[in-house]
């Protein structure tokens, strides 16, 4: 998996409930299609990094009278808004996967228990922050093992993600050269993160999820080139995508890299080369 360990060991989120139920073969097909079958949740899945609403004025006010005894997390709210553009019910929600993650509940009672659990801002702001970054790997790397599995006959499921993915991956191309766009275009948080949040490194912990969800959206549309035509317009602006940062050579954050970064660096080159070299070769141009 592509997220930090420690919080890999943490998430007990519903995606990460969905990734040991499709790893594991362990349900029914006709469990499994009750979960993956749902319109939300293919939807998320096929979304992937876009799934995630930016935040809209007034939500926030409808989330506040919704949970008016919840100061505290509604502060970490607003926190975190400053730092992630995630709708406000979203990052509720987030912040309720994280507390079961910690409290070994469920979602209808994570709220329930918040007495007895640390939400001290240097605590909670770091870590739901980081299971935000780790949940959106999990969504992509969830989506990576159907597709790879889809027709491998092979697998408990595969009839199963074969059709999910003919149901709803139509327009899948263009929601990974989408996610890709908004990620290589993306930001580091600015340094007032450091006071909030307590963490001196939270800015180059940020640089590694980018880098990571580069390559798996990479990763993903290498996958899918394999099937699909990739159209001139997508592949125009997957191209200029990869000019702006040199092939995967000068990221614009490249101040918070460090040694440790140089891996990944050289992985997002040889991806886009070699993804720019099948286009080429399939003379889709």
């Amino acid at each position: 998996m592509y997220c930090n360990c420690k919080f890999l060991c943490m998430i007990f989120s519903y995606w990460k409930c969905l990734w040991r139920w499709t790893t594991s073969q362990n349900l029914s097909s006709e469990d499994l299609q009750a979960v993956l079958g749902k319109k939300e949740v293919q939807e998320a899945l096929f979304q992937g990094l876009l799934s995630y609403k930016p935040n809209s004025p007034g939500t926030f006010s409808q989330l506040e009278s919704k949970y008016p005894d919840q100061v505290k997390l509604l502060n970490t709210v607003q926190t975190l808004q400053n730092y992630i553009d995630v709708d406000s019910f979203q990052i509720w929600d987030l912040i309720k996967h994280y507390l079961c993650s910690i409290s070994y509940g469920n979602i209808t009672n994570a709220l329930k228990n918040i007495a007895f659990l640390d939400t001290r801002p240097t605590f909670i702001l770091p870590n739901v922050w980081k299971f935000y970054y780790c949940e959106r790997l999990f969504l992509l790397r969830l989506l990576q093992y159907i597709i790879e599995n889809k027709n491998n006959a092979n697998h408990k499921y595969h009839k199963e993600f074969s059709h999910i993915y003919n149901t709803s991956g139509a327009n899948l191309m263009s929601s990974l050269v989408g996610q890709f766009e908004k990620v290589t275009t993306s930001t580091p948080p600015p340094r007032k993160i450091h006071n909030d949040f307590g963490n001196e490194t939270i800015r180059q912990e940020w640089a590694e999820y980018n880098l990571r969800e580069q390559l798996a959206l990479l990763q993903l549309i290498i996958l899918l080139i394999d099937e699909e035509n990739i159209p001139v317009e997508h592949f125009q602006t997957l191209f200029k995508a990869f000019r702006r940062c040199n092939f995967g050579k000068n990221q614009s954050y490249h101040e918070l890299l460090e040694e440790r970064h140089r891996d990944m660096c050289m992985k997002i080159v040889y991806l886009e080369t070699c993804l720019f070299i099948v286009v080429s070769d399939k003379q889709y141009l």
